[in-house]
């Protein structure tokens, strides 16, 4: 029978097994658990399911990572064995353990004092491609599975992620990096990440993990679009952005505040051509204060024309040719006025324009750069009516 030990932290909360008739969730009576649940769609009792529940599933790696791991894996069918095998390191603070191993037993494989004195990809075909064994997601789908990240312990940086440049792909870390530094100067809260080179010089974009505090000690609760819906990944691209912001509203302490950051986002991912802002791409963090987490996988998708070039959600029944109408509308549903949407739009146009001139940084060749910036102008244009 396959069953495991569900931990939330260091505490032990409950046990998953596998029955003749799908997934058990046993409670561990007594277990104080911060939140007073293990997950938003998911209350701390004793409770069966026809297949794993769609928020333990969505632990689970995406894309070239989850390959990975099916490729090596007895099953493919069986979700409960695979996040067996990775749910030691998933995002937020649920591990899901094999019965009787205890949390904090295993670290990530991929240790590394000078970045620069390794190659990139020898540590992931090491760390990663040979034992998929952290759920650390690797993919965006819409970038296809090509993408390539994986986690890594770096001197000051004890909880990281490292993102390589997939070829069918070029110039994809140089993109984020770029985007993530515009998103900041717009005033978004974004995730800390750098370019650094191997002894190769090879690229790759280390990412600071946000949903660990004190060096790594502290893991923080955190939840993405899916797991707030209940619903499977391969679902991720279904929701509109108005059921997200529903649940952003129904679980952040400031839902007027936070409703307002998600806007932002999505109006800056429309800015840029971020056609992979899915319900994936958009959590909910539990620190301090309950709140929307910094944005991460912020790139464009623009340069790479075999991808759809439209939003990956709709708002306000458009993925496309959004206008300042269009968010006005959406905050109006919130309580928020069309003099602070307005504000708010007009204040991002204006901090985003002067980045147009800065895109040639990314290093496209020239007819790309061009491209991407006309393109970014007229969406501009299209925001401020």
């Amino acid at each position: 029978m396959t069953a495991g030990d569900v931990y939330q932290g260091q505490q032990l909360i409950g046990r998953l097994e596998r029955h003749a008739r799908g997934i058990r969730f046993s409670a561990i009576e007594g277990a104080t658990l911060p939140h007073g649940w293990v997950a938003t769609t998911l209350p701390h009792e004793t409770a069966d399911f026809a297949e794993l529940p769609n928020f333990f599933l969505n632990l689970l790696p995406e894309g070239a990572r989850l390959q990975l791991l099916l490729d090596s894996a007895r099953s493919r069918d069986d979700a409960l064995e695979l996040l067996l095998r990775v749910g030691w390191d998933t995002i937020g603070d649920i591990a899901v353990l094999p019965s009787g191993e205890k949390p904090g037993t295993r670290r990530a494989r991929v240790a590394v004092k000078d970045l620069g004195q390794v190659s990139f990809w020898e540590l992931f075909r090491a760390g990663a491609s040979d034992n998929a064994d952290s759920a650390i997601p690797g993919a965006q789908e819409k970038v296809s599975a090509a993408t390539v990240a994986f986690g890594v312990r770096a001197k000051g940086v004890p909880s990281a992620i490292l993102k390589l440049n997939p070829p069918q792909f070029p110039r994809l870390v140089q993109n984020e990096e770029f985007f993530l530094r515009m998103a900041k100067g717009c005033r978004l809260e974004v995730n800390r990440a750098k370019v650094v080179h191997d002894r190769d010089g090879e690229p790759g974009l280390l990412v600071q993990r946000f949903d660990r505090k004190d060096r790594g000690v502290t893991k923080l609760h955190m939840e993405d679009g899916c797991q707030l819906l209940n619903s499977p990944p391969a679902h991720k691209y279904q929701p509109s952005m108005r059921a997200i912001a529903d649940r952003v509203a129904d679980n952040c302490s400031s839902a007027l505040v936070e409703v307002e950051r998600l806007m932002r986002l999505t109006a800056f991912s429309y800015i840029i051509g971020n056609g992979d802002l899915h319900a994936k791409n958009v959590s909910v963090l539990w620190d301090e204060v309950v709140r929307l987490s910094p944005g991460y996988d912020l790139l464009s998708t623009l340069p790479y024309k075999q991808l759809d070039q439209h939003m990956a959600l709709f708002l306000q029944g458009k993925n496309d040719n959004l206008r300042g109408g269009d968010f006005i509308d959406f905050g109006r549903i919130y309580g928020l006025t069309e003099t602070a949407t307005r504000r708010m739009i007009e204040e991002l146009c204006d901090l985003a324009e002067p980045w147009l001139g800065r895109v040639a940084e990314i290093g496209f060749d020239p007819r790309v750069t061009e491209s991407l910036q006309s393109e970014m102008a007229r969406r501009l244009a299209k925001l401020r009516r």
